[in-house]
């Protein structure tokens, strides 16, 4: 039964005792009990992560060794559709609110809801993850996983559709329920799931890639199977998927689907990150370009961004319009106006920039000064003076359809935007707790 001493990277430590036979998490639990400050993880003495789900012995923890504790930091959780908001407190434990079928009040789970590593959520229902790799789902009914439940074990990621989950287990596996249950006969060592509007895909340990679900939203890569070998990346947008393979081209299948022998293909290289609206698809490359292609009348076509844009450090999207991050902090936005397209109104507000969050039809900037700059239609939280004076030191922003929630230092939530989409929290405060 060896004795490690867990510390924090103030300096503060404490010595935990446990079992060889034990799992990380237990440890890691454990020494967040007695530090009384939420842990995310546990580094070895060479600074590598440890397995929570592994056991001490497995891990090669011995007797008198030091682990590293990485603090937790609160985290604000929403689906891109969503009527409600969860926020997963530092200490592992959960906070809903916003519209009760969707997720809005998590009462009837809330004793389920410790320690938990992450809590992911679509359109009607949350789903959260706990370092014991058990998952806890709440919401609509459609949503619950019902009879998979005793297949939800050893979980370390878990991905939404619009109104569908799938959890991917260490051994390779993935569980499905909500709308889309049946998985694909060829998903298996699995290392990577990433999921479109109603489809899921998946990235296999030999570079292979197999997708399920909505054909129109990626669901169906036949027509691309062959040329997904020896895959590194996968990205997902609101109805198409984009994988980078080995040798550095790029497969785009779904709304967006493009032949092998397509031009626009040889500048889609290097890809950082993806994103869309409703009738286009922004690719954001490592070197800071923008490819953009549209969707018209059912033709794919280039659509070119504004021609100052270069040095692009992240991309956001509303249902028709772009943000695009620059490495100045500036801010670069295009599209549909009424959705947050035309930022003129706040581009003297828009510099040093940290990230931007997004809901149906506005944006919301956090600025390096932890201060937060909006845009977009009012009524999905493109105004925010009425909080403005509370949303300082300011961490995170994230966007369900119609509202915004920003977590502060303090870990305070602040709230805008409309109230029946969680933009109200103190209308819903009597939940909570749950």
């Amino acid at each position: 039964m060896p004795s490690v001493q867990v510390v924090l990277l103030s300096g503060e430590s404490t010595w935990v005792t446990v079992e060889c036979t034990e799992q990380i998490y237990r440890l890691r639990r454990q020494a967040q009990e007695q530090l009384k400050v939420g842990l995310e993880r546990l580094l070895n003495s060479t600074g590598e992560p440890l397995d929570e789900l592994s056991t001490v012995a497995s891990s090669k923890v011995q007797e008198g060794d030091t682990l590293t504790a990485l603090g937790r930091r609160g985290k604000l959780c929403c689906g891109a559709e969503s009527l409600a908001f969860a926020f997963l407190r530092s200490d592992g434990s959960v906070m809903t609110w916003g519209h009760d079928t969707c997720g809005g009040s998590s009462r009837r789970v809330q004793r389920q809801l410790v320690d938990v590593e992450d809590v992911v959520g679509n359109n009607y229902a949350f789903a959260a993850r706990r370092s014991d790799g058990r998952v806890v789902a709440w919401g609509e009914g459609l949503c619950g996983p019902g009879p998979v439940s005793v297949q939800l074990t050893s979980v370390v990621q878990v991905e939404a559709t619009e109104a569908a989950f799938a959890a991917l287990r260490a051994d390779g596996q993935v569980v499905c329920w909500g709308t889309i249950q049946d998985v694909d006969q060829e998903v298996f060592e699995v290392k990577k799931l990433v999921a479109s509007s109603k489809a899921f895909a998946a990235l296999r340990a030999d570079g292979r890639v197999v997708s399920w679900g909505l054909r129109t939203s990626g669901g169906d890569s036949s027509r691309v199977q062959e040329r997904l070998m020896e895959v590194q990346k996968i990205f997902a947008a609101r109805n198409s998927f984009v994988a980078e393979r080995r040798d550095g081209k790029a497969v785009i299948w779904g709304e967006f689907e493009l032949e092998e022998d397509d031009p626009i293909l040889e500048s889609i290289t290097d890809i950082q990150e993806v994103s869309s609206t409703g009738l286009a698809l922004a690719v954001l490359r490592r070197d800071g370009v923008v490819v953009v292609l549209g969707n018209s009348d059912g033709a794919k076509n280039v659509v070119e961004p504004p021609e100052s844009l270069c040095g692009v450090r992240a991309l956001s999207a509303t249902h028709g319009a772009f943000a695009a991050v620059l490495r100045s902090g500036a801010v670069v936005t295009w599209g549909d106006g009424s959705c947050g397209g035309d930022s003129s109104a706040v581009k003297e507000q828009l510099r040093d920039v940290r990230s931007v969050a997004a809901t149906s039809h506005a944006f919301a900037a956090i600025r390096d000064d932890g201060t937060v700059v909006s845009w977009g239609h009012p009524e999905n939280g493109g105004h925010s003076q009425s909080v403005q004076e509370q949303l300082r030191d300011i961490h995170q922003v994230a966007g369900s359809f119609a509202a915004f929630a920003a977590l502060r230092a303090d870990d305070l939530v602040i709230t805008w935007g409309n109230p029946g989409a969680g933009g109200d929290i103190q209308m819903c405060q009597e939940m909570a707790g749950g």
